[in-house]
């Protein structure tokens, strides 16, 4: 079993970045594909994410935001 230091739950990585704390558990539920599996711990139906998963997923959402801001939609 992997050491649990620099591993957070979803609800406590959630606030260490200033989101409410369902925060990642709502990105999981709703798109677990961007998640890095080597980044994710699950113990006893406990998701943890360690600090390399919180960071890649900062990054990777506001890629995603920016793209979704930068589209142009035309209307038929």
């Amino acid at each position: 079993m992997k050491i649990l230091k620099d591993w957070y739950t979803f609800s406590h990585a959630s606030k260490l970045i200033g989101k409410n704390r369902n925060y990642f558990v709502n990105r999981y539920r709703i798109n677990p594909d961007i998640f890095k599996e080597e980044c994710l711990l699950e113990v006893d139906g406990i998701k943890f994410i360690n600090k390399e998963g919180i960071e890649f997923l900062q990054q990777r959402i506001k890629k995603v935001a920016v793209l979704i801001n930068n589209a142009v939609f035309i209307e038929d």
